[in-house]
């Protein structure tokens, strides 16, 4: 029998197993691993980060006070120089944004949009009170939360873990330029369903607002005239097929056919996504307008519209405030009283 073989192949085994229960320290990447910092913090993903105490002690309250309490000695085998080791349990890659944004270095540019890695500074940051880090990762929060009803309904989640009243009313608006979908994200588990109850009922509330806009007869004409709304009437020549005009009944006036089909879908957009102003685009509702024979005709649809789209959008807006003035919106995490204007 080859003993030797065997006892190698165990002291492997064993190696290896070691290695995963207890994974080997690295050392983070510059300027973490300058060896005259005088202090070295250790993540939950064992990377450490030497660096220097009164770098945190100016950044953060709460590592100053942490710092102020003698630290037990480090073990022989850590390979530390008998630098003072403080476990955190963070991960590496959010202690390593935010330690960049406190040392005098050039600033990083945080524009992540891993939406986790935001959360993790995030969190990180308010728990040390590092303001450098929180200012910069609550203005990516928001900024992220405009880009997809998931990452709008993450941002949401995320505000309302932290108390973060602006990013919380600033997710819940994002939220309205799309349609209240069953979407699923990592950060629903920490949201309370009174949270996210109240973001659909707030989304509901403002579509039924605004739809209420849209219900009485032609809205571009009747339901907005109380606002100062211009009317959207074309009664000019009739000089092509595309263009030509018919008598609505429902309404009492003349209107383009183009607009007797397409304003059913426009009001349809409008009850479902109403801050998604991309979709009062002419364009976007009746893209075979740009192809139209009649330069008249083109120009004067255009103008008009234009006239009344900025019309709209204000009206949209005050529709918007008036439910945000009394909606409850995070009442379980933030306690927020209602949202302030658009």
């Amino acid at each position: 029998m080859n003993t030797e073989s065997d006892g190698t192949t165990s002291q492997t085994r064993r190696s290896s197993l070691a290695s995963i229960i207890d994974p080997p320290i690295i050392c983070a990447s510059a300027p973490f691993d300058d060896l005259r910092g005088d202090i070295i913090l250790r993540t939950s993903d064992n990377v450490d980060f030497q660096v220097f105490r009164i770098i945190l002690d100016l950044a953060s309250p709460v590592f100053k006070d942490m710092l102020s309490i003698p630290q037990p000695p480090p073990l022989q085998d850590e390979g530390t120089g008998g630098t003072p080791v403080v476990t955190i349990s963070e991960s590496s890659t959010a202690i390593d944004i935010i330690l960049r944004f406190c040392y005098p270095i050039v600033q990083p540019q945080f524009d992540c949009d891993n939406m986790s890695i935001i959360a993790g500074v995030l969190h990180a940051a308010t728990k040390y009170d590092i303001h450098a880090a929180i200012i910069p990762a609550r203005a990516a929060l928001r900024a992220r939360a405009e880009e997809s009803n998931e990452n709008a309904l993450a941002a949401y989640a995320i505000a309302c873990s932290l108390k973060l009243e602006e990013e919380a009313r600033a997710a819940a608006m994002a939220y309205l330029k799309w349609p209240a979908l069953s979407v699923s994200v990592p950060e629903l588990a920490s949201l309370p369903a009174l949270d996210y109850h109240n973001l659909l009922d707030f989304h509901r509330r403002v579509c039924k607002a605004v739809g209420s806009l849209l219900d009485q007869g032609d809205f571009l004409r009747d339901a907005f005239s109380t606002k100062g709304l211009i009317s959207f009437s074309f009664l000019s020549h009739e000089c092509s097929h595309e263009t030509r005009i018919k008598f609505d009944r429902y309404a009492s006036r003349y209107t383009y056919d183009w607009w007797s089909s397409s304003k059913l879908t426009f009001k349809d957009a409008l009850n479902t996504t109403p801050l998604d102003f991309d979709k009062i685009s002419l364009l976007a509702i009746a893209p075979n307008l740009e192809n139209l024979s009649c330069v008249k005709c083109r120009d004067n649809i255009f103008r008009k519209w234009e006239e009344t789209r900025s019309k709209l959008i204000a009206a949209i807006k005050e529709e918007v405030a008036k439910v945000s003035s009394s909606h409850r919106y995070a009442a379980s995490q933030c306690n927020m009283q209602c949202l302030s204007s658009i």
